[in-house]
C-alpha cells in the first residue's frame, strides 16, 4: 500500500489523463499478483485503488434523520521506487561508477482522483455551521464542478542521496517535510500547507491510518541531513536543514456548497447586499487589494453583479492559492528552516526554526484575508458606484434590486513569519507509556479581528502545543489475545495580546448610532463577522486567549490482525460541550483488500462556535463512511 500520500493542486484533467490513468490501473492489476508488490531488479512498484462513500446523516440538528451522499471519491495511487546507485557507487547496474555516492534512490508518487458526486450533484440544501442554507451541489457551475471532481498529478518526485565520504544525505525534489510527533494536530508540522478540500481535518488520521500525508501540499525542496553522532551527553545527534526556493503554495480550501472544506458560505460571492437606508447596495470585492478610491482605482464592474468581484484593472489579483508575490520568484517566496535533534539522558528531542510564509487557514486561529473594512467605513463615498441593477445570490437564491455597488478591497495575505519550537519524547517505565511534548511559537501570525477600523487582521504571536501519551494496555474482557493501544493528547492554542470582543455605538454616520463590534479576535470566515450580509441574528463565539482540546483514542487487533477497530473521543473544552465521536474498523478479508466503515458525530447543540480546531464548527456534518481499498 502506498505509504506516502500528499496532496498537490487539483485541476481539470485533460482527455489524455483518463488514458494514462486507465492504462496504469490496468497494468498494475494485471501485472501484479494479489499478494505482492511488483519487483523488477532494482525497481519496486506498489499502490492501491480506493473508493470512499460519505453520507451526511443530519438534517438541521437531528442526527440519523437523513442519508444524503456528499462524496463518492475514487482514487488510484501508484508509487515507483528505483535504486539508482548501490554498492558504493555502482550506478544503474554498472553503467558508471560514482565513488562519491554511497547510494541513491528515486521515489515517485502519482495520484488520480475522480469524485463523481460533483457530476451527480444530488441531495438537498447543505447547511453552514450556523444552520443557514449553504446552497446545493447543482448550484456550482458545471465547469467548476468538473474541475473540483478531478485530480491528475505527479505528487512527489525526489532523489535520496547518501554521500560516501561525509555523513550527509540529501533529498532533492518535490516532497513533503514532516516535523513534529503530535497526533492529528499540527504545531511543528507546518512546513507544507494542507489541502483542506480533501475532507477537512477528518482525514488528519488517528494512529497513522490516513494521516496528514494525504493532505500536505508537496513543494520543490532541497533538504540535507548531517549525521553528527555523539556530542557530549547527546547521542545520535543530527542537523537537518531545508530550502524551498520557489513555488510557495499556501493552504487550500473551499467554501460551501462544495461539501468538504470550510463549513461556511462563501463570503466573496455575487448577490451579497448591504442595507443603505430604504435601498440596497451590492458588495463587490476588489481582490487586488487596491485601497484607492474608485476614481483612481479604475475597477471593473462589468461582471460584479454575477461574480461579486470588481478588480482594479491592470493589477495582480489574489486568490486563496495566490497572494501578492511572485510564486516562482525565489527572491519573493524562498523559505528555509532547520532543526537539531538527538538523545540525552533517555529523552529524544529536537530544536526547530523556520522562516517561511504564513500558510493561511490550516493552522488554529490563523487568518488569511485583508478586508479593508476601515477604508470603506471611513471613506464610503469614495467606494460607491451608482449603477442600479438586480442581483441574485447563488446560494440563498434571493434576488435584490440595488442602487449600485460598494467596492471592498480584499487581499489574500501570506506574510513571512518566524517559527521557533521544540519537541521531546520519553519512555516512562513505571507506566510503560511513551510521553511526547511539542510546541511552536509563531511570531507575527495574522488573526482576524472584528474591529471596523483597519484591514480586518492583526499580527500576533501564537503558541501551539501538544502533550501526548500512548500505552499498550491489556483489557482482557475485550480482547484476550492482543493489547489495546491507548492514546491521549492535550492540544492547546495561546494568543499573546489577545483582544476580547468589544461592542459599542458605531462611530460611522451610515450606521446611525447602531451597536456594532469594535474589536475582538475571531477565527475562520464566520457567517456572523460581516453584519447584515448573512442572517438577521447570529451569536458569535470569539477566539479565546487559551483554548484546549483533548483526544482519547483506542485500537486493537482481532483475528490475527485482520480486524482492527478504533474509537476516538475529541473534546473542545473552551467551547464545551463541543465534541466529536468517531468509530471505525479496518477489516481485511485478504491481505490486499481493506473494508473501512466509520461513523463520525459532532455535537455543539446547534450553536455557532468560533473555535480554532474544526470540531464544533462541524455540527451539521455528522457522517457515515464506507471505504474499500485494494492494495498491491
Amino acid at each position: 500500500m502506498v505509504g506516502r500520500c500528499s496532496l498537490g493542486r487539483r485541476g481539470a484533467v485533460p482527455r489524455s489523463g483518463w488514458t494514462v490513468a486507465a492504462a496504469l490501473l490496468l497494468a498494475s492489476i494485471v501485472a501484479s499478483p494479489a499478494h505482492a508488490t511488483v519487483r523488477y531488479g532494482d525497481i519496486q512498484i506498489s499502490g492501491n485503488v480506493q473508493t470512499q462513500e460519505l453520507f451526511r446523516i443530519q438534517e438541521h440538528s437531528d442526527t440519523f434523520s437523513a442519508f444524503n451522499p456528499v462524496q463518492q471519491r475514487n482514487t488510484f495511487r501508484l508509487q515507483y521506487e528505483h535504486q539508482l546507485v548501490k554498492d558504493g557507487g555502482n550506478f544503474l547496474q554498472g553503467m558508471a561508477q560514482l565513488p562519491f555516492i554511497r547510494s541513491a534512490n528515486l521515489f515517485a508518487y502519482y495520484r488520480f482522483v475522480y469524485d463523481s458526486i460533483y457530476d451527480l450533484a444530488p441531495g438537498p440544501h447543505l447547511e453552514a455551521q450556523d444552520g443557514s442554507h449553504a446552497g446545493k451541489l447543482d448550484q456550482i457551475p458545471r465547469s467548476a464542478r468538473h474541475d473540483i471532481a478531478f485530480e491528475n498529478v505527479l505528487r512527489e518526485f525526489f532523489i535520496d542521496i547518501d554521500l560516501a565520504r561525509v555523513p550527509v544525505s540529501l533529498r532533492i525534489g518535490r516532497q513533503q517535510i514532516v516535523w513534529g510527533e503530535a497526533l492529528s494536530f499540527r504545531a511543528l508540522d507546518s512546513v507544507n500547507g494542507l489541502d483542506l478540500s480533501w475532507h477537512l481535518q477528518q482525514e488528519a488520521g488517528l494512529l497513522g491510518k490516513v494521516g496528514f500525508d494525504e493532505l500536505r501540499i508537496p513543494a520543490w525542496t532541497i533538504k540535507a541531513l548531517w549525521d553528527i553522532g555523539s556530542v557530549g551527553p547527546v547521542s545520535n545527534s543530527y542537523l537537518e536543514m531545508f530550502d524551498i526556493p520557489f513555488d510557495f503554495q499556501p493552504a487550500y480550501a473551499r467554501f460551501e456548497p462544495a461539501p468538504w472544506s470550510i463549513p461556511d458560505r462563501n463570503p466573496f460571492r455575487g448577490g451579497l447586499v448591504i442595507p443603505a437606508g430604504p435601498a440596497f447596495l451590492q458588495a463587490c470585492f476588489d481582490d487586488t487589494g487596491n485601497t484607492q478610491p474608485n476614481a483612481a482605482a479604475n475597477p471593473d464592474f462589468s461582471n460584479a453583479s454575477e461574480t461579486g468581484f470588481c478588480p482594479s484593472r491592470d493589477r495582480q489579483r489574489t486568490r486563496i492559492q495566490q497572494g501578492l508575490y511572485g510564486r516562482h520568484d525565489a527572491g519573493d517566496v524562498n523559505q528555509v528552516g532547520g532543526r537539531f535533534g538527538g538523545n540525552a539522558y533517555g529523552v529524544g528531542f529536537t530544536l526547530n526554526y523556520m522562516y517561511r510564509r504564513h500558510l493561511g487557514v490550516d493552522l488554529p486561529g490563523a487568518g488569511a484575508v485583508k478586508a479593508q473594512v476601515g477604508l470603506v467605513n471611513n471613506g464610503l463615498p469614495g467606494q460607491l458606484q451608482i449603477a442600479p441593477h438586480t442581483t441574485l445570490d447563488p446560494i440563498t437564491r434571493e434576488e435584490h434590486d440595488t442602487i449600485g455597488y460598494v467596492r471592498i478591497p480584499i487581499e489574500w495575505y501570506y506574510p513571512y513569519v518566524h517559527v521557533v519550537g521544540a519537541s521531546a519524547n520519553y519512555f516512562e517505565e513505571y507506566t510503560s507509556a511513551v510521553w511526547t511534548v511539542e510546541g511552536a511559537l509563531t511570531h507575527g501570525m495574522p488573526i482576524n479581528t472584528l474591529s471596523p477600523f483597519g484591514n480586518g487582521l492583526k499580527k500576533k504571536d501564537v503558541l501551539l502545543g501538544a502533550l501526548n501519551f500512548d500505552r499498550p494496555t491489556w483489557i482482557k474482557w475485550l480482547n484476550r489475545r492482543s493489547t489495546w493501544l491507548i492514546i491521549g493528547q492535550l492540544d492547546f492554542n495561546y494568543i499573546f495580546g489577545h483582544d476580547k470582543i468589544r461592542t459599542g455605538p458605531s462611530p460611522f454616520v451610515q450606521d446611525n448610532g447602531a451597536t456594532i463590534a469594535l474589536d475582538g479576535d475571531v477565527g475562520l470566515p464566520n457567517s456572523c463577522t460581516i453584519p447584515g450580509q448573512f442572517r438577521s441574528h447570529c451569536d458569535i463565539d470569539e477566539l479565546k486567549q487559551f483554548e484546549a482540546l483533548t483526544i482519547l483514542a483506542a485500537t486493537t487487533f482481532y483475528w490475527g490482525g485482520s480486524l482492527a477497530p478504533i474509537g476516538a473521543w475529541i473534546s473542545d473544552w473552551g467551547n464545551a460541550p463541543s465534541m466529536a465521536f468517531a468509530l471505525g474498523v479496518d477489516y481485511l478479508p485478504s491481505p490486499n483488500v481493506i473494508i473501512t466503515p466509520a461513523l463520525r458525530i459532532y455535537t455543539n447543540f446547534n450553536r455557532t462556535v468560533d473555535e480554532p480546531w474544526g470540531i464544533g464548527r462541524l455540527s451539521q456534518w455528522d457522517e457515515v463512511q464506507l471505504k474499500l481499498t485494494y492494495q498491491f
